[in-house]
């Protein structure tokens, strides 16, 4: 049994089973949403983010296993991201994938479930957040800038950026001519990605150790009430104990791995490759289980264990790819998956080098930030934005590729931005403690009554019996988890409304523990699986949220409830972010967001505040609806930022 649900690579192949079970053969062309393949297509979703297959990607054995999958892949081929085995893609050799390419090759367009077969070119490189759209296709040796859109077909031997992509000068330019080299002992660092895998599979076994061990001491070892009545009573305890022991094994598992990184040009197989991606498979496994410590005050110190250079009072979210080559100036300010990629991958070759972050500096939602970037003080870089190589000081920047914008910042009072005083430190301290333990608590609380009610089913009947109920007890206590994060939602903030708010307020700090219990809990015990089902509509209108019938939501990335408005058959594709709120200048503003009947958010868009979709209008993917735009009913956009289509 642990063997299939506790490796990665038994989880992996039972998503593989499932999927040659469910969708043998799928076909490109355009569905009914509502029909027996878009559903087929969401359980396989929903299964393999359950089992976390995607903790292969980046391994020498990613593209082993995409081959299982019925992807063609060819020899050499680098998988930093995986195929889902819900999509139709085709891979050449020696071609190079970085990470978090979406590579799903469908989405949804209002009633429509649109599939579309995707090829990659032998020798290709496609960079990180790249989206390809249905029927992309890349040729032979091209080259696709990290945060890209392709929707139609790259020629061979071309660079191609943008967001939509467009034709930037020839693949390869930036590259050494010479064929890479074969890695100093490549054997064992292929081993090391084996050995990577199992320390990820026992990590949380292993920081569940110190609270078992307590139980022990205070006499609780026999599995019967008393063992579930001291877990329950000690919660807070066993959960502050099981987040500082995971999170002090990650930081000093990092900060051993970064001592051998070093900047330059290497062979991507060999040791600096080997502890770039551990390194990252690990703090990405930390941003799901201490979401709570980011964008607070103790992820400063978290970070600074792993190695990774952050001044005084900067703001750290839950930022994607940080290692010891990446610094974060004092003052600044680094908002919700922004992406630092110090790393760049093709043909075998494997480039690394720093990216420096000035002080004051904002980095908005989903931001890439390229290796050898210097960004100066008090810049912006806006959501899902590709920043400069090179940015001055004061400068703003928007777009994919980026374009400078005049601004003029606002002046907030320093004591409640950037220079608070010690009594708000100390408030802040404990409101963001309280965030960090109540979700972990309750979700160990949780964990108790239904080992509890298990074990009564179970000496009441049978195994058998046990196993059968297993599913309803989880069930029960999933919707016991979203509704106290409904009760939470009305008891710490009421109805949202639009206005500002400084980033050491109450208020701030009461939102941010709505959103940990959204995410840690609610999340973890059942909105997670239910992504994109009609139980989606009814937890937003709980929460206070306006919603039509007949709405496809495939994101938790909705926060201010009361600012949004969704109406009949709309869709919100995966990834996407429904953004009531803005934070530069440590300001946090808040305003409405609606979509209109009909309406298509592409995935991984971003729906600034103050916007509205009409009616019947579509949104490409990676595309940012900029605030205060009114896009006409029945209307085509895509672009960062959007232009018409």
């Amino acid at each position: 049994g642990w063997v299939v649900f506790g490796t990665a690579l038994g989880r992996a192949a039972v998503v593989v089973l499932a999927r040659r079970l469910l969708v043998p053969r799928l076909q490109p062309g355009r569905y009914p949403r509502r029909g027996w393949l878009n559903c087929r297509l969401w359980f396989l979703e929903r299964l393999a983010e359950g089992y976390r297959s995607e903790r292969l990607a980046g391994t020498p054995f990613a593209a082993r296993f995409a081959r299982l999958c019925g992807h063609p892949v060819g020899p050499g081929a680098r998988l930093g991201a995986l195929p889902p085995v819900t999509s139709l893609v085709s891979v050449g050799e020696q071609a190079t994938i970085e990470a978090d390419v979406d590579l799903h090759g469908w989405w949804l367009e209002g009633d429509e479930l649109v599939v579309g077969e995707l090829r990659i070119g032998a020798g290709a490189r496609i960079g990180a957040r790249t989206l390809l759209g249905p029927g992309a296709e890349v040729g032979a040796g091209a080259e696709v800038e990290p945060g890209s859109v392709i929707t139609g077909n790259v020629p061979a031997g071309e660079r191609w950026a943008g967001s939509p992509a467009r034709y930037v000068g020839a693949a390869g330019e930036s590259w050494p001519k010479s064929p890479a080299p074969r890695p100093a002992r490549a054997r064992l660092w292929r081993a090391m990605y084996g050995l990577g895998l199992g320390v990820q599979a026992f990590l949380p076994l292993i920081a569940s150790a110190p609270g078992l061990l307590f139980l022990l001491l205070i006499g609780a070892n026999r599995s019967d009430q008393g063992f579930v009545d001291a877990m329950l009573l000690q919660a807070p305890l066993i959960a502050a104990s099981f987040l500082v022991t995971y999170a002090l094994i990650v930081a000093l598992l990092v900060r051993a791995a970064g001592s051998l990184v070093r900047p330059g040009y290497h062979a991507d197989e060999g040791a600096v490759g080997w502890a770039m991606w551990f390194s990252e498979v690990l703090m990405g496994g930390a941003r799901g289980v201490l979401f709570s410590i980011y964008s607070s005050v103790y992820v400063r110190p978290f970070l600074r264990l792993a190695g990774i250079r952050v001044g005084k009072h900067a703001e750290v979210s839950t930022v994607v790819g940080a290692n010891r080559l990446t610094s974060f100036a004092g003052t600044s300010f680094t908002a919700d998956d922004v992406a630092l990629m110090p790393a760049r991958a093709r043909s075998g070759w494997l480039h690394v080098a720093p990216i420096e972050i000035g002080r004051g500096t904002f980095l908005g939602n989903g931001a890439i930030v390229n290796g050898d970037t210097t960004l100066g003080g008090s810049c912006m870089i806006g959501v899902l934005t590709t920043a400069p190589q090179e940015a001055a000081a004061g400068t703003s920047w928007l777009g994919a590729p980026a374009l400078e914008l005049p601004r003029v910042p606002d002046c907030p009072d320093p004591a409640r931005t950037t220079n608070p005083p010690r009594r708000l430190i100390l408030a802040r301290a404990v409101m963001e403690l309280i965030r960090i333990l109540l979700p972990a608590s309750l979700s160990v609380v949780l964990a108790g009554l239904v080992f509890w009610a298990l074990e009564a089913i179970g000496n009441g009947s049978s195994v058998a019996a046990m196993a059968l109920a297993s599913p309803l007890v989880l069930l029960g206590a999933g919707t016991c988890a979203v509704l106290f994060t409904v009760a939470a939602k009305w008891v710490l903030i009421g109805r949202y409304r639009a206005g500002e708010h400084p980033l050491w307020s109450f208020f701030v700090w009461r939102d941010e523990i709505l959103n940990s219990l959204q995410d840690q809990l609610a999340g973890t015990w059942l909105l997670g699986f239910a992504m994109a089902s009609p139980l989606m509509p009814v937890y937003l209108r709980a929460m206070g949220a306006k919603v039509g019938r007949d709405v496809w939501c495939d994101t938790l990335t909705i926060t201010e409830f009361d600012m949004v408005e969704l109406g009949d058959g709309c869709v919100i594709n995966r990834f996407a972010c429904v953004e009531t709120h803005l934070f530069h200048d440590r300001l946090m503003r808040i305003g409405p967001t609606k979509l209109g009947a009909g309406s298509t958010l592409g995935p991984a868009s971003a729906l600034l505040p103050d916007t509205v979709l009409g009616a019947g209008v579509k949104v490409g993917g990676r595309s940012v609806v900029l605030r205060g735009e009114e896009l006409p009913d029945g209307t085509n956009w895509h672009g960062a930022p959007v232009v018409a289509a």
